[in-house]
């Protein structure tokens, strides 16, 4: 898929919030204007583990 353009450019956070939500995920990188596709469901699984992994090494709170 490629980048996609739109008329007016996009080039602060005020524009690129008011962009309507067309499931695609919109970013500023270094005031450019970048749209790629919204990462799919199964990614989160993928990043269960890890995340899991690494609160499980954290103390309870309250144990110092």
């Amino acid at each position: 898929m490629g980048m996609l353009r739109f008329q007016d450019p996009v080039t602060t956070v005020d524009q690129l919030l008011a962009l309507p939500d067309d499931g695609l995920r919109h970013e500023l990188l270094d005031g450019e204007h970048v749209v790629t596709p919204a990462p799919a469901y199964r990614h989160e699984p993928l990043l269960e583990i890890p995340v899991r992994d690494l609160f499980a090494d954290l103390p309870e709170p309250g144990d110092q």
